[in-house]
């Protein structure tokens, strides 16, 4: 998932938790992150601290954090094949938001939020 647009850029020290849903491998030994094999641990996760630019808009940054979408339907939007087959949708809190912007997908805008700050709650059913 990446951040193509950014509406907003904040600076993640809000502890305000939200809501929000993530696809991850599910293994033998917890989740990981779907690309990079991070594990994610038991409770809060923190998100390490790289300035990053958006896709579409470059000249625009923001502090790296976890990508997570805002509502179920986005996140079901965001992949088609066999990714449902390979990968897991949970439902994490979040806090310390980052960012907030849009994905330019095959199916339109999806909502994405970057998070400073995520832990997952259970699998989504």
């Amino acid at each position: 998932m990446c951040l193509d647009t950014i509406r907003q850029v904040l600076e993640g020290t809000s502890e305000t938790v939200e809501i929000g849903y993530k696809w991850v491998r599910k293994m033998a030994d917890g989740y990981y992150a779907p690309t990079r094999m991070t594990r994610f641990q038991d409770g809060w996760n923190e998100a390490a601290s790289v300035v990053l630019a958006a896709e579409l808009q470059p000249d625009i940054h923001y502090m790296s954090g976890f990508h997570l979408f805002e509502t179920v339907e986005a996140a079901k939007k965001h992949w088609t094949g066999d990714y449902f087959e390979r990968h897991t949708l949970v439902k994490v809190e979040y806090k310390g938001v980052l960012a907030r912007g849009c994905e330019h997908s095959l199916y339109g805008l999806i909502n994405v939020v970057v998070a400073k700050h995520m832990r997952i709650i259970q699998e989504y059913q």
